[in-house]
């Protein structure tokens, strides 16, 4: 007899399962971990299959070793359907999702004990309970929940009054895990993180592995665990950009395989986060979304009424007295500018017009001497002038937090100003009266058990309108809710400087509506859901080599139906482009893929 037998290892993706012949004492089957011979060493496999015989000629080598695990076939076709899906081996998506069996040692689990709990004010049970019935009545639901505190206090209740379901509960950072699993310490529940050793991670996979009921915390790596007893499945924070691998292979979104996953093993899926991604609005219809009714009230301040009487163009008058008014009270003030990945705008200091794109009316953003349009990429040469009243009078508007500190030291010269940004310690800096930050604040923050603030500002709310990123209205959404949730944990006042004050008064009051015009716009564009995106790119010094191999590699796309390609462009070290594919097309791109050289590297999911 003979086995297929899938190394678990870093493969080309054109390479599949090798055979080697099953000894006589050995019995295996489909799914059976077991030792093998490969080039010199020997590694763990999984077996593809089993048959009579393998093809003439050949001689091949025996199994070392039958492990102790054996994989469903829900879990390996699972395995199976990723590598095509990610245009990856097999081999190379078990290398990265199995920890193995360690050489040594004891692989039992230990247990810790976690110290923290949930609590949330009284006057919010009622939400809690509408929500925990929702989540009871519906196999597939999206919650809209304001901060991670309450998120974790739903998924408590619902463990609770659950106690004989396996659950699943996927966070985007380590950090998050641990605080989750603190508050779920009552449950008893596993933390499985990439920060962990291969032997700790494979301790704690099968001591979930034998349990009928109970809970698993993690990151996205714990996602490539395919339990097939799974009865649900949480993914918190589930519009965080950590929970998608991009920086290398196998490049995969958590999200999307786990919509899979689930479809697969018939579990629940919930997603939980502060607003829902255009793609959630296709896998959750309006009777599967839910809203924690409770939100926190937000003042919209228009910096285009007060940008004359203001010091500064981006410090209004408005929030100069509620700074004062806080400082006064002996609170601590939290001033909000990410800088990170922002661009500048041009901005007309005679009528305030603000250069929108003539194609969908975005803001655009300054660079390189050109206006660009993060949705549509439109782009055209910077003016002398002003369009709307000719005057010459342009400035471009943009502040870093170190020249924000030293416009409010100014302001505020008796009180303690600080900058927060992710090369500085927060607890450096946890004293300081006003605390200026970048996006870092809820990296190092305590997600759930937070320092109470006095006033949370966010200086420029519309930077990320002005970010390079079709995705640039649905973040400034989720960025607004973000900091929202931060001021309802902290009871904190929450105040937003625009130049987009209608924009923003849209968030507030009807989101739906927002999200539905940028839905139709996605249409209109043909970006995700309504078509699937790839990125193919490589790495080579000769341009001239990687636009002829470019060129070539997008003539043989266009034989396949649907598939648009657009123009290759240059990045560090290489060039890309990007592709797409009508989503019942698709499977026929990613079989083009399956044989393609290894020096090309495809992202198979992506949001140009």
């Amino acid at each position: 007899m003979i086995a297929e037998v899938y190394p678990i290892k870093r493969l080309p993706r054109s390479m599949h399962a090798f055979d080697y012949k099953i000894p006589n004492e050995i019995q295996v089957v489909r799914g059976d971990l077991v030792e093998v011979p490969f080039r010199g060493s020997t590694l763990f496999g999984i077996v593809r299959l089993v048959k009579d015989r393998p093809e003439r000629g050949i001689k091949i080598k025996e199994l070392i070793a039958k492990g102790s695990i054996q994989l469903r076939e829900e879990e390996l076709s699972f395995f199976e359907w990723m590598a095509f899906d990610l245009a990856q081996s097999c081999s190379s998506v078990l290398h990265m999702s199995l920890p193995l069996p360690p050489k040594r040692g004891d692989t039992s689990y230990t247990p810790t004990v976690g110290t923290g709990s949930v609590t949330l004010p009284r006057s919010e049970a009622d939400v809690l309970t509408r929500m925990i019935h929702s989540v009871k009545d519906r196999r597939e639901l999206f919650l809209q929940i304001p901060d991670l505190k309450r998120m974790t206090a739903t998924l408590a209740a619902y463990c609770a009054t659950e106690p004989d379901e396996k659950v699943l509960v996927i966070v985007p950072t380590v950090q998050a895990a641990k605080a989750v699993y603190d508050c779920l310490s009552f449950l008893d529940p596993i933390v499985f993180t990439a920060d962990q050793t291969n032997n700790e991670r494979y301790r704690r996979w099968i001591a979930f592995r034998k349990r009928k009921s109970g809970v698993m915390v993690g990151t996205r790596i714990a996602a490539l665990l395919p339990h097939h007893d799974l009865t649900t499945i949480f993914v918190l924070q589930s519009g965080d950009a950590n929970h998608k691998q991009s920086d290398r292979n196998p490049r995969y979104d958590t999200r999307y395989l786990l919509w899979e996953l689930h479809n697969r093993i018939h579990s629940n899926l919930f997603f939980l986060d502060v607003s829902p991604r255009l793609e959630d609005l296709s896998w959750f219809a309006d009777l599967e979304r839910r809203v924690w009714s409770r939100s926190h009230p937000a003042s919209i301040v228009d910096l285009n009424t007060e940008r004359r009487e203001s010091e500064h163009p981006l410090f209004s008058q408005t929030l100069q007295r509620i700074v004062g008014e806080t400082l006064e009270e002996q609170k601590q003030v939290l001033c909000v500018l990410n800088r990170k990945g922002t661009a500048a705008r041009l901005f007309c200091q005679d009528c305030s017009f603000r250069f929108p794109c003539t194609t969908c009316s975005t803001g655009m953003a300054v660079r390189d001497q050109m206006l660009h349009c993060p949705r549509c990429l439109d782009s055209r040469p910077l003016p002398s002038k002003c369009p709307e009243c000719k005057g010459v009078n342009l400035i471009e508007l943009g502040i870093g937090i170190d020249g924000l500190c030293t416009v409010l030291k100014a302001l505020f010269p008796s009180a303690t100003v600080q900058s927060l940004s992710k090369d500085i310690d927060l607890k450096t800096v946890s004293e300081a009266q006003i605390l200026v930050a970048t996006q870092s604040y809820l990296d190092q923050m305590k997600p759930i058990q937070t320092e109470p603030l006095g006033l949370i500002a966010l200086i420029d709310a519309d930077q990320t309108l002005y970010i390079q990123d079709t995705r640039s209205i649905e973040e400034t959404i989720r960025a607004f809710e973000q900091w929202r949730g931060v001021a309802l944990n902290t009871g904190a006042r929450f105040v937003v400087q625009t130049h987009e004050p209608e924009l923003f008064s849209t968030i507030l009051g009807d989101p739906e509506a927002l999200l539905s015009r940028e839905w139709e716009s996605c249409r209109d564009y043909g970006l995700p859901p309504f078509r699937r995106w790839v990125r193919i790119s490589r790495k080579e010094e000769e341009v001239r080599k990687l636009e002829v191999v470019f060129h070539q590699l997008q003539k043989e796309l266009a034989t396949i139906p649907t598939v648009r390609s657009r123009k290759p462009e240059l990045v560090n070290g290489g060039m890309q482009f990007f592709c797409s594919v009508e989503p019942e097309h698709a499977e026929t791109l990613l079989s083009f893929f399956t044989d393609l050289p290894d020096h090309y590297i495809i992202d198979t999911n992506v949001f140009p």
